[in-house]
């Protein structure tokens, strides 16, 4: 897979260094960062009136509501699913050898399900959280 670094066509300024998404910016020191490790990249080109057109379809949904909920499902998971199975797999690798482990174990896992079952609540027959795949069902 080739990186795609994405610059402006112009710059804002149109000052000595607008051509071609040459301006002195963090992309320059990615494309030199790219350069000396030989790994090979493209450059996609974007004009001011390409921004100003209307999104293109992707992981969030067109309407501002479902993707305000899609946006609100991303930060859901990394801050109430995953910090207890996070909290298992330390138990795990780095607290077997403790005498409390084999006590401590379930009461995690009594953590992993209850989120689990909330989550499965919300979603019930539904294959995905909030109508159509979006980011958040990710």
């Amino acid at each position: 897979m080739t990186i795609t670094i994405t610059a402006f066509e112009r710059s804002p300024d149109r000052g000595p260094d607008c051509g071609q998404g040459l301006a002195r910016d963090m992309r320059m020191r990615v494309r030199w960062a790219l350069k000396e490790v030989g790994q090979p990249y493209a450059v996609r080109l974007l004009s001011f009136a390409a921004m100003k057109l209307p999104a293109h379809p992707g992981l969030l949904p067109a309407d501002p509501d479902a993707g305000a909920r899609a946006i609100s499902w991303m930060f859901a998971a990394p801050s109430t699913v995953e910090p207890p199975i996070v909290e298992c797999e330390i138990a795990t690798y780095l607290e077997g050898d403790k005498p409390w482990h084999a006590q401590r174990l379930p009461l995690i896992d009594q953590r992993i399900r209850a989120r689990l079952n909330e989550l499965a609540a919300r979603l019930g027959p539904a294959d995905w959280l909030d109508g159509d795949f979006s980011a958040g069902d990710l």
